[in-house]
């Protein structure tokens, strides 16, 4: 088996120093199989893209402006509005009142 050697922050380590009972080896290990996984579906889908980087920045474009048009027009509704998170986990809806909440605290 390979060896790999890897510098973590002082905090971390304090952190994982703190957490008895962690199998370092084996979460790092599922780490890079899981990042590694996602990187070949993605390599696939890629290969199988007929889209030029041109069509890739235009049709990227498109979905901002449409975005921010759907943002701006959900400003000016009565509906009751939430947000959507975005972040590496699903997709998060949280009301917009705890939205700001939260974000003020960040």
């Amino acid at each position: 088996m390979a060896e790999l050697t890897i510098e973590i922050p002082e905090e971390l380590e304090q952190e994982m120093k703190e957490v008895s009972g962690i199998a370092v080896s084996l979460a790092v290990t599922k780490l890079v199989k899981t990042e590694l996984e996602r990187l070949a579906r993605l390599k696939r889908m890629v290969s199988k893209s007929e889209l030029t980087e041109k069509d890739v920045e235009e049709l990227s474009k498109k979905v901002d402006e449409a975005s921010a048009k759907r943002f701006r027009e959900s400003l000016n509704t009565n509906r009751p509005k939430c947000r959507v998170i975005f972040s590496s986990f699903p997709l998060i809806r949280v009301p917009q009142k705890l939205f700001w909440k939260l974000s003020s605290k960040i």
